[in-house]
């Protein structure tokens, strides 16, 4: 169980246990433990520039911060994650991400709406081949995710 410390929802996370070259992914996920925060939030200010004036200053952002012990960059082969603050105040997070010594295709991402309810992403389209394997990023992109039994769309 996690509790995302922002909203203080708690989260049941499965994870599927099977053996790789006689090693378990579960042994190799647990000494490569990692601690990752994502907090959605806005940045409110004024910006002055010289001879231009001044300005009223209204961002909606994300903060990400990871530590753990083992921090590998290496072992990280791609990945690819959207965050998204909609008008109405929804927030989202969807992705995959390949680690090819642990899993080569790990879906990850959840929804908050407005009143701080949580859904976590359980499937999305998104696939690496269709989006910059060739080492040229998508001028569009557009896919399909399922948070809370709920199919999505981004267009």
């Amino acid at each position: 169980m996690i509790e995302f410390l922002r909203s203080g929802c708690i989260v049941d996370l499965k994870l599927l246990i099977f053996s790789l070259r006689g090693r378990t992914v579960l042994f190799t996920l647990l000494m490569r433990h990692q601690t990752h925060y994502e907090q959605f939030g806005e940045l409110k200010g004024q910006a002055e520039i010289e001879g231009y004036g001044s300005y009223d200053l209204s961002m909606h952002g994300l903060r990400d911060h990871s530590y753990g012990n083992i921090r590998e960059w290496r072992d990280l082969f791609r990945y690819g994650i959207q965050y998204l603050h909609l008008e109405d105040g929804t927030n989202i997070a969807v992705g995959n991400i390949c680690i090819p010594k642990l899993m080569s295709r790990l879906t990850m991402g959840y929804v908050i709406t407005p009143q701080g309810q949580l859904s976590s992403v359980s499937w999305t389209s998104f696939q690496f081949d269709e989006w910059g394997d060739d080492g040229n990023p998508p001028d569009s992109m557009e896919f399909s995710f399922c948070a809370g039994n709920i199919m999505k769309a981004l267009l």
